[in-house]
């Protein structure tokens, strides 16, 4: 978990005499898709209801960005959770992805100025960071 990684970070950091801004982070499922969370050092438990989640987090100083919208950007599911939910960002850039989904998310966000775009990697085992 998020505390056990911040530890071996904050050895390894110290060790190499380098300084380290570490940020709380998670992957969540909720019961409308996957979201990703920042700032908070608390654990959302999994399938709680979306809004629910948003509210927590923002309720704790975090912010929520809607995850994979890649998976379903042909339909009008995404942009209707980004209308109707109070996200932060939206992740259009995804390693996983072709480079024409990654950047039709991107064109279809400057309907949503307020929201941040995030990349990521996706990575849920160490052989995946950096690819």
């Amino acid at each position: 978990g998020y505390r056990t990684i911040k530890k071996y970070a904050e050895k390894y950091a110290s060790e190499k005499g380098k300084d380290l801004l570490i940020i709380p982070a998670q992957e969540t499922e909720t019961n409308k898709g996957d979201v990703l969370v920042y700032g908070l050092e608390e654990t959302i438990p999994k399938k709680t209801e979306l809004a629910t989640t948003i509210d927590i987090a923002h309720e704790h100083g975090g912010v929520v960005v809607l995850a994979h919208p890649h998976n379903f950007i042909f339909t009008n599911r995404m942009l209707n959770r980004i209308k109707n939910y109070k996200f932060d960002g939206v992740e259009t850039h995804n390693f996983l992805y072709p480079n024409f989904i990654n950047q039709r998310i991107h064109a279809l966000m400057s309907k949503f100025p307020h929201l941040f775009k995030l990349a990521g990697e996706d990575a849920h085992f160490w052989w995946e960071i950096g690819w």
